[in-house]
C-alpha cells in the first residue's frame, strides 16, 4: 500500500511550476480605486443610470467601476434595482452590499449616489402594482444596463426563456418607457455555439440561426418548448442558457431599433477573478464557476474534470469585463461592426493565458504545496486527469467519482431527515446545505466541458 501511495506521490505533474514559485512573489502593483484613477476611460455619461444585477458577481464588478469612476463619468445617481430576498428589504440588502469591503473607500460615494429600487426581473411588470411606474427621479436616465440572469447551464427551456429572454425584454422596455438614451444587455461569447477554426475571429455581429426566426423560438420557448429544443440541437448550442441569450440577443435589437433606442450588448467569455479592482484575485460573495470548480475540487466535492486540450482557456477577468461594459455604457462600440462588444482576450494576448490542462495542473501544486490535499491523492487525481483525455474515460470516470457518490449522499440526506423527523427533530443545517450544493454541482464537470475543454481554440 505504501508503494501504491509512494506511486502516485511521484507523479511528475506535482513538480513545482518555476513560474508558479515566481507568481507567488509577485510586485506589488495599483490595484482598486487606484487603479480605476491610473486608467481614465476618457468617456463620460453626464446623468443617471439603473443597473440590474449589481449584487452578482459581474454586476458587483460593474458597481465598482460606476463608483470609482464617478467623478470622471459624470454621474448624478446609480439606481439599482434589487428584488427582495431571505424577508430582507431591498433598503437592508443595499446596506449590506455597502458594509462589503470590496467598498472600503467608496462608501462616501455609495452615499451620495446610490439608491435602490425594489422590483424582480423575473416577475411580470417587475412585481410592481403599478402598471405604469414613472421614472422616481429628478436627475435623467441615461443609461440602463441589464446584468441580472440565471447563470445556470441546464434549466428547462421554457424556465430560460423566462429568465434570460423575458426578464431582457422587459428591461429593455422598461427602458424605453422611462425615456433612457441606452439601453446594454450583458450576453455571453458563447452565443457561438459552434467555435470559429483557429484563422478565424468570433464576429461581432448577431448569430446566424439560419431558417429559424428569433420570435418563434421564443414563444415556443415559452409554451412547450419542443420545436425550440429541436432548434438547440441544430444550431449546435450546448445548452438552454447560451441558446436563450443568442435569443434575446435578436429580439433585443429589434426592439432598441422599434423604439430607436440606442443599443449595446457585450459579451464576457468565462468570467474569472479580478486582475486589479475591487483587489486582485477578487472573486465576489459566492464562488463563480471557475473558483467554484477549484473548491470543489479541494474539498472532494468532485474527483474529475475533462483533461482540456492545450487551447487557452476562454477566461476573462471580471474587471476588464467590467471596464469594458462601462465604456459601452457610455457610448463606445465597435466602429466597424455596431453595438456588440467582445469581453475576450484576443488572439494577441491569448499566448499569455494558460489552457485548462495547465490551469488544472497549476492548482493541483499549489494543493500539494499548501498541504490541502495529501501528496498521493493529488497524484491519483493528476494520473486521472491525464486518462480522462479521453471522451469515453471521463463519462465512466465523471459518472463513478462525481457524479454516483453525490447521489448516494443525498439519498442518505433524505433518509436521515424522514428518520429524525420521526422523532420530532431536524437533521443538521449546514449537512443539508452542504449536500444541496453538492447535489447542484454534481453535473457540472460534464456542463462545462463543451467550455473548458473545446476541440478548436
Amino acid at each position: 500500500m505504501t508503494r501504491v501511495a509512494k506511486w502516485f506521490a511521484a507523479d511528475p505533474d506535482l513538480r513545482m511550476n518555476p513560474r508558479l514559485v515566481k507568481a507567488m512573489s509577485a510586485p506589488p502593483r495599483a490595484e482598486g480605486v487606484d487603479f480605476c484613477r491610473a486608467h481614465p476611460l476618457d468617456l463620460r455619461l453626464d446623468g443617471a443610470v439603473l443597473v440590474t444585477g449589481a449584487t452578482g458577481f459581474v454586476g458587483g464588478g460593474i458597481l465598482f467601476s460606476l463608483l470609482s469612476r464617478a467623478e470622471e463619468l459624470g454621474l448624478t445617481k446609480i439606481v439599482l434595482m434589487v428584488r427582495r430576498r431571505a424577508g430582507k428589504t431591498v433598503e437592508e440588502r443595499l446596506q449590506k452590499l455597502k458594509e462589503n469591503s470590496m467598498f472600503d473607500g467608496l462608501r462616501e460615494t455609495f452615499d451620495q449616489l446610490v439608491v435602490g429600487l425594489e422590483g424582480d426581473v423575473s416577475q411580470q411588470n417587475f412585481g410592481w402594482k403599478e402598471h405604469e411606474k414613472s421614472w422616481p427621479h429628478q436627475e435623467r436616465l441615461k443609461a440602463v444596463l441589464h446584468c441580472a440572469g440565471d447563470v445556470r447551464f441546464q434549466q428547462p427551456m421554457q424556465q430560460a426563456a423566462v429568465s434570460l429572454v423575458s426578464a431582457t425584454l422587459q428591461v429593455q422596455q422598461l427602458a424605453s418607457q422611462w425615456r433612457s438614451k441606452r439601453f446594454l444587455f450583458v450576453s455571453t461569447a458563447f452565443v457561438h455555439a459552434v467555435p470559429p477554426s483557429s484563422t478565424e475571429a468570433l464576429e461581432e455581429k448577431l448569430v446566424e440561426l439560419r431558417d429559424f426566426d428569433a420570435m418563434e423560438l421564443y414563444r415556443d420557448a415559452m409554451s412547450h418548448g419542443s420545436w425550440a429544443k429541436t432548434a438547440m440541437r441544430e444550431l449546435g448550442f450546448p445548452n438552454t442558457y447560451t441558446f436563450a441569450k443568442a435569443i434575446a440577443e435578436h429580439l433585443v435589437i429589434r426592439a432598441c431599433e422599434a423604439d430607436e433606442l440606442d443599443v449595446r450588448i457585450v459579451r464576457p467569455s468565462i468570467v474569472g477573478p479580478s486582475w486589479a479592482f475591487p483587489y486582485t484575485g477578487w472573486a465576489g460573495d459566492k464562488p463563480s464557476t471557475i473558483v467554484g470548480a477549484g473548491a470543489l475540487l479541494a474539498r472532494r466535492g468532485v474527483r474529475v474534470f475533462r483533461d482540456g486540450f492545450d487551447h487557452p482557456c476562454p477566461v476573462v477577468p471580471v474587471d476588464m469585463v467590467a471596464d469594458l461594459t462601462v465604456r459601452a455604457l457610455c457610448g463606445a462600440s465597435n466602429a466597424e461592426r455596431g453595438p456588440i462588444l467582445h469581453a475576450c482576450l484576443d488572439a494577441t494576448e491569448a499566448d499569455q493565458m494558460p489552457s485548462f490542462r495547465f490551469a488544472l495542473r497549476l492548482l493541483f501544486q499549489i494543493f500539494a504545496l499548501k498541504g490541502i490535499l495529501p501528496l498521493f491523492e493529488l497524484g491519483f487525481m493528476s494520473k486521472l486527469l491525464r486518462a480522462s483525455s479521453n471522451a469515453t474515460v471521463f463519462y465512466y470516470a465523471n459518472s463513478i467519482l462525481n457524479v454516483f457518490p453525490i447521489h448516494f449522499l443525498d439519498a442518505v440526506r433524505i433518509c436521515l431527515e424522514r428518520i429524525f423527523s420521526m422523532f420530532g427533530q431536524k437533521l443538521s443545517k449546514e449537512f443539508s446545505t452542504v449536500v444541496r450544493v453538492l447535489v447542484s454541482c454534481r453535473s457540472l464537470p460534464m456542463d462545462y466541458h463543451p467550455f473548458s475543454s473545446p476541440s478548436t481554440p
